[in-house]
């Protein structure tokens, strides 16, 4: 068992040493003492061979122009960039290049959420896009939504359609207000959650239907990040100005209430059915 141990010890390190020692030779801009952290604090990192280190780093400089220092993090969050072809990696960030953020942003959104390049395909991409900016209009505000919540690339149509829908037409929250929080990161239920129970103890309000009255009326509802992106103790004693318990209880009562219509629905629809194929069983 000690021996064992010891040569993977011994393996490692020499295998961090020659990966170092090549990084260093062919990009002396290189921080070593971070990589070297790195390898350290990820040491399946070291499994990688110094040639496939050495192409990907200068790939990523030299062809794809990634900041010496955001390379390591790339490779740290994301290390099957090292085993995919640097042909395909570059078609999937040219795919990104598509979405129109800016070759800034794009980095930024790369570094942050490195394993979003492997979904890098120009087709899927472009309908994405399409189908976010129909609701936030702009590509920076798709940016903006994928650098908190990068699941958006990937979630489907419908999930995000529902929550779009209840945010835009239940809540009535503007635009700016859906990019500055992380709302995609909760699903539908937390965020119904939050909003009824604010409509209950009436302090959620929404717009008159009516244009002439609407345009005059202010919004007092706390901003939708406090709303969705807060703790339940924090929503409940500080926006809600209940007790967390008080809460609780609120949500396993509204859980129990979806349940009872949802029993209820499938009642009517077996009504129905029975209806339409003409069956009685009374």
């Amino acid at each position: 068992m000690f021996r064992r141990t010891f040569v993977r010890f011994y393996c490692v390190a020499s295998n961090k040493a020659n990966i170092l020692k090549t990084l260093k030779e062919h990009s002396p801009k290189i921080n070593i003492e971070t990589i070297s952290s790195a390898l350290d604090q990820f040491p399946n990192l070291t499994n990688f061979q110094p040639l496939q280190w050495e192409k990907t780093f200068s790939f990523l400089i030299n062809q794809q122009n990634f900041p010496h220092e955001s390379c390591i993090n790339i490779v740290s969050a994301y290390p099957q960039i090292f085993t995919t072809s640097l042909d395909t990696t570059f078609k999937q960030l040219e795919a990104w290049r598509g979405c129109q953020f800016g070759e800034k942003r794009l980095q930024d959104l790369i570094c942050k959420h490195p394993a979003l390049i492997q979904h890098g395909n120009e087709k899927q991409l472009s309908r994405r896009m399409a189908f976010l900016q129909g609701y936030v209009q702009t590509p920076k505000n798709v940016w903006r939504i994928m650098m908190s919540s990068p699941e958006v690339a990937i979630q489907s149509e419908e999930t995000l359609a529902a929550k779009f829908k209840y945010l835009i037409e239940t809540m009535q929250v503007e635009v700016s207000e859906i990019v500055d929080s992380d709302v995609f990161l909760h699903d539908l239920e937390h965020i119904k959650m939050r909003h009824i129970f604010m409509q209950r103890l009436g302090l959620y309000k929404v717009k008159s239907k009516r244009a002439d009255v609407r345009k005059s009326e202010k919004n007092s509802n706390p901003r939708l990040n406090r709303i969705v992106d807060t703790s339940d103790k924090k929503f409940a004693t500080k926006i809600c100005y209940v007790t967390l318990e008080e809460y609780e209880v609120f949500q396993e009562l509204l859980r129990r209430e979806w349940e009872r219509q949802d029993l209820d629905d499938e009642d009517e629809d077996f009504d129905e059915l029975q209806k339409e194929r003409g069956i009685d069983i009374m």
